[in-house]
């Protein structure tokens, strides 16, 4: 285990600016010219291997985080087109593990707060992201919860959505995943949120967004969770009646929560506020309100299909030439 200590923000923040050039001769016609400047976090991740992709999963950029882990990219994507952004790993990859401790598969402590995780103990972690090119946002993030959000749109939404379909229909997913993480923070868009480093959080931080950070931060406690509580939450939105189904997401519920308030009550992140801990030690100790769940479940389906059903009407494909 490699002990030194690193403070780099992770969290992949994407500017995704539309170019003024990008109907100009050249350029295909119909299309949006976009530059990502961006940097990645959950732990900090460097030299990992970034890749932007069309509806179709054909890839149309990719490159490497730097040791900042930072990176930048542009390139042409129609209009109404969906992409994807996701982080994998090389061999060189490192993460800062930024959770009080960091345990492999097997429980065996590899990290301790902002000490290095090398990739040989990385495996299994992904990063994922959904966006459009017709976005207005001025900047993107992706982390363990866009990952989570993304996970319930990838394989639902068709290409030639328009903006506000895309927002309707991930607005909708983060309620589904916070309800499943026990948390209620009100409407936040988790494709569209922007959370802290943990070591920037201070007494001044929105709590919504301080408590996410941690609970995304805490996700690292053990690396290989993500794609199970991801598995989980889906399962349930296929079988909400099964319930060794709603035991599983429970289970994996209080793992991640009971490292959130481990890490909140640490000492290792100043500034973290009472009414903080307090909120995510009773998602923590509560049941899952699976009622309501299932009720996140039916109206996401029902935001899905609205959106793509405009997508038909219109015509649109977002296919990439």
């Amino acid at each position: 285990m490699n002990n030194v200590k690193r403070r780099i923000c992770f969290c992949l923040a994407i500017v995704a600016t539309v170019l003024s050039g990008c109907y100009k001769e050249g350029l295909i016609r119909g299309s949006n010219e976009l530059l990502l400047n961006g940097s990645l976090l959950k732990g900090p991740l460097a030299n990992a291997l970034i890749t932007i992709s069309d509806v179709n999963h054909l890839t149309i950029w990719q490159g490497q985080s730097n040791e900042l882990a930072q990176f930048e990219s542009q390139f042409s994507v129609h209009e109404n087109s969906l992409f994807h952004i996701k982080i994998d790993l090389l061999d060189n990859t490192t993460m800062v593990c930024d959770t009080a401790e960091c345990y492999d598969r097997n429980g065996n402590l590899i990290a301790n707060y902002q000490e290095i995780v090398p990739a040989s103990e990385l495996t299994g972690l992904r990063l994922s992201h959904l966006s459009s090119s017709n976005t207005q946002r001025n900047s993107l993030q992706v982390n363990a919860l866009t990952t989570l959000v993304y996970d319930q749109l990838v394989n639902q939404l068709q290409d030639g959505v328009n903006q506000s379909g895309v927002d309707s229909a991930s607005l909708q997913a983060s309620r589904l995943v916070l309800t499943a993480l026990n948390l209620s923070e009100g409407d936040i868009n988790l494709l569209d949120s922007t959370l802290s480093d943990v070591e920037k959080i201070s007494d001044s931080s929105d709590q919504a967004m301080t408590t996410l950070s941690l609970v995304n931060a805490s996700i690292a406690e053990n690396i290989t969770l993500l794609t199970p509580l991801s598995s989980a939450i889906s399962q349930f939105v296929s079988e909400p009646d099964n319930h060794q189904v709603q035991d599983t997401l429970s289970d994996l519920k209080t793992s991640v929560m009971t490292s959130a308030v481990k890490l909140a009550q640490s000492g290792l992140v100043e500034g973290v506020p009472a009414t903080v801990e307090a909120s995510l030690h009773e998602a923590q100790i509560n049941t899952i309100d699976f009622e309501l769940l299932q009720r996140q479940s039916t109206e996401l389906q029902m935001k899905i299909q609205a959106a793509n059903a405009v997508a038909s009407v219109t015509g649109a494909t977002g296919a990439n030439g």
